[in-house]
C-alpha cells in the first residue's frame, strides 16, 4: 500500500522536523514523502529534500495551509494511495501506519480516515458537530458519527486518492472511519 505523508514546513529545516525524523525511522511502510515548503525564510529545504529522494514543493511564502493541501493534491493527482496530512511536529510512530494500512485494508469502501482526538481534559476534540454558537463534542470513543454537513474536524483527514480523484467534482458524499482502536463510519 502507497502512503503519501505530505509534511507542510513553516521556518523550518527539513532536517529538524520532528514528522520527518519518525518518518525517516519507519521502514515497514511505503511511505513516500512530500514535503510542502510554507516558510518565508529560505531554509534550504530544496536541496536536503531532493537528495533524500522526496518530493519538493515551494509555496514561495506562508499561503496558508489549504493552499498547501490543494498544492500537494495537485501534484498527488495521478497518484494512486493515503494520503496523510502532517504538520512539521507530529509525533507519527510506525503503529499509527500499522494501524492505517490493516483498516484501509478491511474498510476498502472508505475514502476518508479520521482520528478521534481526547485531550489530556478527558473530552474529545475530533470529530465533532459543529453548531452556531458552540461544537457539539463525542462524549465516548465509540460514540456514533453523525452524516451531515456540519461535521467538522480538529486537524485534516487522511483521504485516499486515486489517479484524477482530485479533479473529479462528485455529489457522492466520501464515505468516513474514526479511529480509536476501532474505526467508526458516517451513519
Amino acid at each position: 500500500m502507497n502512503f503519501f505523508a505530505v509534511v507542510v514546513l513553516y521556518n523550518t529545516f527539513v532536517n529538524d522536523s520532528i514528522t520527518i525524523k519518525k518518518l525517516k525511522s519507519i521502514h515497514s511502510h511505503s511511505i513516500n514523502i512530500v514535503v510542502v515548503d510554507n516558510s518565508t525564510k529560505d531554509m534550504k529545504n530544496e536541496e536536503e529534500t531532493k537528495a533524500n529522494n522526496w518530493a519538493y514543493l515551494s509555496m514561495n511564502g506562508n499561503k496558508g495551509l489549504s493552499k498547501a493541501y490543494n498544492c500537494a493534491l495537485e501534484y498527488l493527482k495521478n497518484k494512486e494511495g493515503i494520503v496523510i496530512w502532517f504538520d512539521d511536529d507530529t509525533n507519527v510512530t510506525q503503529e499509527y501506519f500499522d494501524e492505517l494500512e490493516l483498516n484501509a485494508e478491511k474498510y476498502e469502501d472508505a475514502d476518508i480516515f479520521v482520528p478521534v482526538i481526547q485531550g489530556q481534559d478527558g473530552k474529545y476534540w475530533s470529530p465533532n458537530e459543529a453548531r452556531f454558537l458552540k461544537n457539539k463534542q463525542m462524549k465516548a470513543s465509540d460514540q456514533n458519527i453523525p452524516n451531515n454537513r456540519n461535521m467538522i474536524y480538529i486537524i485534516v483527514c487522511t483521504a485516499r486518492i486515486m489517479a484524477g480523484l482530485a479533479e473529479q467534482k462528485t455529489e457522492r458524499r466520501p464515505e468516513v472511519k474514526a479511529i480509536q482502536g476501532e474505526w467508526k463510519r458516517w451513519k
